[in-house]
């Protein structure tokens, strides 16, 4: 004769919750061993390197708005990073006027951003106009003032192949007073730095 077996209904849970464990424990070690797997991905990534080349493509006097006087061609150096040119210019009456004209390159492969300029230390018999783009400062400006100028005109970027344009102009002041008058004749020297970083 067969015996039947039947189940309590307290057996039947017991039996439902050792199901449900082992279904558990198992969804564990499924998911335990799908996180832990070792993904290897290899290949191959060329990044190109960058140069660096913000320069003064040419610089001259003009001759148009400077005085009858030569002036000395500007000089060009740029060392440590920064670009600056050196200008002189032999101011001997009041109102005798020397202007120098650049253009500024970025010959580079990278786009740049004007982000300083240094301005000049000069007499005060002398006053100067330092034009950047649309964008000019004189001796009463602050380099801060200078820049926020460039960057409201939205001239702050020099992107690989544009130039700018810049001058320098330096002006033996009308007003200026005798006893700023120097005794001797002196060859004004003005270095302007430009502040440059990648965009």
């Amino acid at each position: 004769m067969r015996r039947r077996v039947i189940l309590h209904k307290y057996d039947q849970s017991k039996y439902i919750i050792v199901l449900v464990f082992c279904l558990i424990s198992m969804s564990f070690y499924v998911g335990y061993s799908i996180l832990t797997q070792n993904i290897t991905a290899t290949g191959t990534s060329i990044v190109d390197a960058g140069s660096w080349d913000i320069r003064f493509i040419e610089a001259s006097v003009d001759s148009s708005t400077s005085s009858s006087i030569s002036s000395i061609s500007p000089v060009i150096d740029t060392t440590n990073g920064n670009m600056s040119i050196s200008v002189n210019g032999l101011l001997l009456d009041v109102g005798d006027v020397y202007k120098y004209n650049a253009t500024i390159k970025n010959n580079g492969t990278v786009n740049a951003r004007i982000v300083g300029i240094n301005l000049p230390s000069i007499p005060d018999y002398v006053e100067y106009t330092i034009t950047y783009g649309n964008s000019s400062v004189t001796n009463t400006g602050t380099s801060a003032a200078f820049i926020s100028s460039i960057n409201s005109n939205s001239q702050q970027f020099l992107n690989i192949n544009d130039t700018i344009s810049f001058s320098i102009k330096l002006k033996y002041k009308d007003n200026a007073t005798t006893a700023t008058y120097p005794t001797d004749d002196i060859l004004n020297n003005v270095v302007v730095v430009l502040n440059y970083e990648q965009a």
